[in-house]
């Protein structure tokens, strides 16, 4: 996507490309988790969808799968762009950001899995209650969710070093900061969207920066800036912000506590 390329003659990745990649990662995988993943769950069992904003679902009706359809939203991109990454020959921009959308997508899964499920808060510990699970479910559950993160960075591995250092954390930062942007603007929870994007695309995917980059800096052709990438992401993200990050539905008006 985008051969509207400049090169770039110190070879050195573009910088807002970079960033591009980034933020338009992490706003497909606010989308596939609060966007899709959890209103689905919600129609599927009968539900009506109450709220949905850029890191909040709300559900009136719903039942213990519309708890998982969030997180499952996360696996199911996560696995496919980490597919993708694995059986394409994608270089370049494409190759930074099937990483990007794989790493945010499967870290936000396990990272949450794992936190939520030892700490009986939110998706995880909704659907281990309303299932009626042990405490030493809970716990298989958070193990599960902390082997997935790991086995997530390794299989990420390979990709990554082939990335320019300080790529990826500047990609990262990026996403963090759209993402906590996108929380800040539902009006009525601007410092709960701020903090759930931070922990959601912030903290979540954080082992990103674990992955190391290559030593060599012979890596062929940098990412060169494109402008389709740029306006595919700046046009998305207003997108995002517009719907997502207004709120749709009820409660979007009145906040949470309603």
């Amino acid at each position: 996507m985008g051969r509207d390329s400049t090169d770039v003659l110190d070879g050195r990745d573009d910088a807002l490309t970079v960033i591009a990649i980034g933020v338009l990662a992490a706003s497909l995988a606010a989308v596939f988790h609060e966007g899709l993943g959890h209103p689905l769950g919600c129609l599927a069992v009968g539900g009506r969808v109450r709220l949905v904003t850029s890191i909040y679902f709300r559900c009136a009706g719903a039942k213990p799968f519309t708890d998982l359809a969030g997180p499952l939203g996360n696996l199911v991109s996560g696995l496919a762009a980490l597919a993708a990454l694995r059986l394409t020959p994608a270089t370049g921009r494409t190759r930074l950001f099937l990483l990007a959308l794989a790493g945010f997508n499967l870290l936000w899964f396990s990272g949450q899995l794992a936190e939520q499920a030892a700490l009986v808060k939110d998706d995880w510990a909704f659907l281990a209650r309303d299932l009626g699970w042990p405490q030493l479910g809970r716990l298989a559950l958070a193990a599960v969710g902390a082997l997935s993160y790991a086995a997530t960075l390794y299989l990420l591995a390979p990709t990554a070093a082939q990335i320019r250092r300080g790529t990826i954390p500047l990609m990262y930062a990026a996403a963090v900061v759209s993402a906590c942007v996108a929380g800040l603007t539902w009006a009525p929870e601007h410092m709960g969207g701020f903090k759930e994007g931070l922990m959601a695309l912030g903290v979540a995917p954080l082992g990103l920066l674990l992955l190391r980059a290559p030593t060599s800096r012979d890596l062929g052709q940098a990412i060169v800036r494109s402008w389709t990438w740029i306006a595919i992401a700046a046009t998305g993200y207003v997108l995002f912000l517009t719907i997502l990050g207004r709120g749709l539905g009820p409660l979007a008006d009145v906040g949470l506590a309603q």
